[in-house]
């Protein structure tokens, strides 16, 4: 089957690699690479009659095309870990780190708060015991 070259443009788009992705992940599910080798033979004008008929004609050669139409079981854990477990699991990490902040911070704000009293009464030199004495007198 010989090709001119219009017939040669209107294939080019079936030609090109394609991979099918994913929206969410971006990690192609379905890929195609696609090649074709053609002879393309120029103006035979000046061969013989028998020869002229093949002047100015693209000749396909070989088609190669390779295809993966599925995914490694790996990735396809990967994939499923990614889209359905880790944003569950994101707002309960965010919630706990929250959490945790709260906590460390009521709990330094506490301890300074008691720091800041003690610094303060041994600056006044008035420990507690001389206050509990002054008030019973």
């Amino acid at each position: 089957m010989a090709l001119k070259d219009e017939d040669l443009q209107q294939c080019y788009q079936e030609d090109l690699e394609y991979p099918f992705h994913k929206n969410i992940t971006g990690v192609p599910i379905i890929a195609a690479a696609r090649s074709q080798c053609n002879l393309v033979i120029k103006n035979m004008k000046g061969f013989s009659e028998r020869l002229n008929q093949f002047s100015n004609l693209i000749i396909p050669l070989a088609w190669i095309e390779v295809v993966q139409e599925s995914l490694p079981l790996k990735v396809q854990w990967l994939v499923y870990i990614q889209v359905v477990i880790l944003p569950t699991f994101q707002k309960i990490l965010v919630i706990f780190t929250f959490l945790c902040a709260l906590l460390a911070l009521g709990i330094f704000l506490s301890r300074r708060r008691h720091q800041t009293k003690q610094a303060h009464s041994a600056s006044n030199k008035t420990l507690t015991f001389e206050a509990e004495n002054f008030l019973k007198r």
